[in-house]
């Protein structure tokens, strides 16, 4: 039975709600031709729902690459980071090797490194590489954001030698 939702998510068939789907259509456009867009809308428009919607449909994509997962990212990361903070996509280090993202948020560096899942043999290469980048940048910690596209996973978490990393 459909219900109606004042603050939050809404859920296409659970929830009456505006029908968006053109506008996530005109949203991947712009997205492939890699221009920008904005949903600046007062409260209860479908900000939240649109952009959610927007997150499925790039992640079922077969077209859905690092790059996308990358935007997502940071689209997800600037209201956090509001004015506190900076995050930069694709740091050319001075190894002539790039980092997916550096985040600097109150004085404090983070290297972030997106992947999407192709198997352990590539996990443990791409931890491998977020450790050498955190060497080369004299961090600590670092944070790996893995997207599983499996039909059946689970969401993870753990640690690896002072990497954090998210299965999901």
């Amino acid at each position: 039975m459909k219900e109606f939702n004042i603050i939050g998510l809404c859920y296409p068939g659970g929830c009456f709600m505006v029908d968006t789907s053109d506008k996530i259509e005109k949203i991947l456009d712009l997205i492939y031709k890699k221009k920008y867009f904005v949903i600046n809308r007062p409260g209860q428009y479908g900000k939240t729902t649109t952009m959610t919607l927007l997150e499925l449909r790039l992640l079922k994509s077969d077209e859905f690459l690092e790059k996308d997962l990358r935007l997502l990212f940071i689209m997800f990361l600037k209201p956090i980071l509001n004015g506190y903070g900076f995050c930069f996509k694709e740091v050319q280090t001075g190894a002539e090797k790039r980092l997916d993202i550096v985040i600097v948020f109150k004085n404090e560096k983070f290297i972030v490194e997106l992947k999407l899942w192709k198997g352990d043999e590539a996990h443990r290469a791409g931890l491998a590489q977020l450790k050498s980048y955190m060497k080369a940048e004299s961090v600590k910690e670092g944070y790996m954001l893995i997207i599983n596209k499996n039909k059946n996973k689970d969401f993870k978490d753990w640690e690896d030698e002072g990497v954090f990393c998210v299965m999901m």
